[in-house]
């Protein structure tokens, strides 16, 4: 499993067997964001994980 937080969406797949998840930023809005694109809710994401289940839950507040 692979979690990267940079990219301002949340998104999870598998490619060739890794399992990639991508979690909300925390950045607020402003006009360089909107002016690149980055327009999705500010948020934050848990991931709880368990020994030999990998990820229990996940969960995601947005602010």
């Amino acid at each position: 499993m692979a979690i990267s937080g940079h990219k301002h969406f949340r998104k999870a797949e598998n490619k060739s067997g890794l399992l990639m998840h991508q979690t909300p930023s925390l950045s607020g809005s402003d006009l360089w964001h909107d002016k690149n694109l980055y327009n999705g809710l500010p948020g934050l994401q848990a991931f709880v994980l368990g020994r030999e289940d990998g990820p229990v839950c996940t969960p995601t507040w947005y602010v």
